[in-house]
């Protein structure tokens, strides 16, 4: 620890106020610049952190180096440094990945998350009976008679009904006109819209887009179209900035 920068240091702290699991990475092809040894050594000085975390140990470069194919003294060092970790009754699992294909990655990852939650579990069904008796007496829950519940079916407008229903009506027709298109081929083309009648078709408004095809190039948006103002002729006037001496824009 000695060599590390401030900002590391910073993070390390940061281990011990974090209710988190650790996944310490490990390289047993020793390419990051640090020996198996320093490894298990950085590891040692950051334990006071791990304290009542799960932790995954990870040996990454599975690529490179398989951790069966390590060498006997390393081999060795490995081996001692999980024994040692065991007899620290810390809760610990190992795998192996490689970041570089991608080998085994997921599978840190799921084995992480289950390891955090189990802890969490096993945290709140120790702490959960305690908790609960202390507020016990403090909590009142209010349940309304049998009888003043009341059926309390959704409100629907009846114009919203009358629309529902002329719509089912409308596709019945849409499906016999489709029949009788499928019967007659002169029929094609005689097809009722859906949704909406002949009447309210026609009296439908159209749309800017429907505007735009049909005027070209002589087509103009105008903003004040729909300005609700007494004087409709009105709308298209120029608005001064000043009137009567007084700026508008402050009013």
């Amino acid at each position: 620890l000695d060599q590390c920068q401030p900002e590391e240091l910073l993070c390390y702290t940061a281990l011990g106020h974090l209710d988190a699991g650790v996944v310490y990475v490990m390289d047993p092809s020793c390419q990051c610049g640090y020996t198996l040894p320093q490894q298990i050594q950085l590891f040692h000085s950051l334990r006071p952190m791990f304290e009542n975390k799960p932790v995954l140990i990870c040996y990454n470069k599975i690529d490179v180096m398989l951790r069966a194919n390590l060498d006997a003294e390393d081999k060795s060092e490995v081996e001692a440094f999980i024994g040692e970790i065991e007899k620290l009754q810390v809760q610990y699992q190992e795998t192996e990945m490689s970041t570089l294909t991608g080998t085994g990655v997921m599978k840190a990852r799921n084995m992480a998350c289950e390891m955090l939650l189990q802890q969490r579990i096993e945290a709140k069904l120790t702490s959960g009976p305690s908790k609960i008796a202390e507020i016990a007496d403090k909590i009142y829950i209010a349940q309304p008679p049998i009888a003043a519940i009341k059926a309390r079916p959704p409100i629907i407008p009846e114009n919203a009904k009358l629309k529902i229903l002329r719509r089912k009506v409308l596709l019945e027709r849409q499906k016999k006109a489709a029949a009788t298109e499928d019967a007659d081929p002169s029929a094609t083309g005689k097809r009722i819209h859906p949704l909406v009648d002949a009447e309210e078709l026609q009296n439908r408004p159209k749309t800017q887009r429907q505007l735009e095809l049909e005027l070209g190039d002589d087509y103009e948006f105008e903003l004040q179209e729909h300005w609700d103002i007494p004087n409709k002729e009105h709308r298209n006037d120029i608005i001064p900035e000043f009137y009567e001496g007084y700026n508008l824009v402050d009013f």
